[in-house]
């Protein structure tokens, strides 16, 4: 198989394959060298956990929940719209492959920053497990996650790294002020804070994050206004 040689590569953690059974309950095809890797291990990390791919079971993350609209992408409908994502960064960064229009899956993968603006593509999955996967393993190449690294060491598959104040707010993601934030409530925190900048324009040192309640039950995210001198 071709993926084999990850499973000794240092600083790449491979898990249990998936199942045909899993791999079957996929709502879209896929190329078939991820489906290649998914047989061989389902989801990996990469880089102390810089990188994650996702999987179809919990070994690392389900990625079926994880496109499903309720999870997070209720936050930016439009903007995650015609995207299916099945890895990221430990920033948050998103990997995903494009629907085509026939609702298939095509093979260029579109990397999607924190803002959910297309960045950059790489032309198909091998290129990204080079790229993204290998050369990140032993020593993660973004300066952003160096600082991250020495204080923290390896990130779970399930934490997001989100500098303190949010960058929205004047936060520098370089910084070693950071906090580990569960990966659905981050994404959710990025959609929601980076619209708020959008609606009511620039902020203030008095500017902060604050949560409510939405009309769903969801925790949401704003910008409000600490008073205090």
């Amino acid at each position: 198989m071709i993926w084999n040689s990850l499973t000794a590569t240092a600083g790449i953690t491979c898990v249990k394959p998936a199942s045909e059974a899993d791999l079957s309950t996929l709502p879209v095809g896929f190329p078939l060298s991820h489906l290649q890797l998914l047989r061989m291990t389902d989801g990996l990390t990469s880089g102390y956990g810089y990188v994650r791919v996702f999987g179809v079971g919990e070994q690392v993350r389900d990625q079926i929940r994880w496109n499903d609209f309720e999870c997070w992408r209720f936050a930016c409908p439009s903007k995650a719209e015609g995207l299916w994502f099945f890895a990221e960064n430990a920033h948050g960064g998103q990997y995903a492959y494009e629907y085509d229009e026939n609702g298939s899956l095509r093979e260029r993968v579109v990397y999607v920053d924190q803002n959910m603006t297309p960045a950059w593509t790489l032309p198909n999955f091998e290129v990204f497990v080079q790229n993204a996967v290998v050369k990140h393993a032993t020593k993660p190449t973004d300066p952003l996650f160096e600082p991250t690294l020495r204080r923290l060491g390896t990130i779970p598959p399930n934490k997001h790294v989100v500098p303190v104040p949010h960058p929205c707010l004047g936060g520098d993601l370089a910084s070693e002020n950071v906090m580990l934030i569960d990966a659905r409530t981050a994404m959710i925190m990025n959609a929601d804070l980076w619209a708020e900048i959008n609606r009511v324009g620039d902020v203030d040192q008095h500017s902060r994050a604050e949560t409510y309640v939405d009309e769903k039950g969801r925790t949401r995210f704003r910008i409000g206004r600490n008073l205090a001198r």
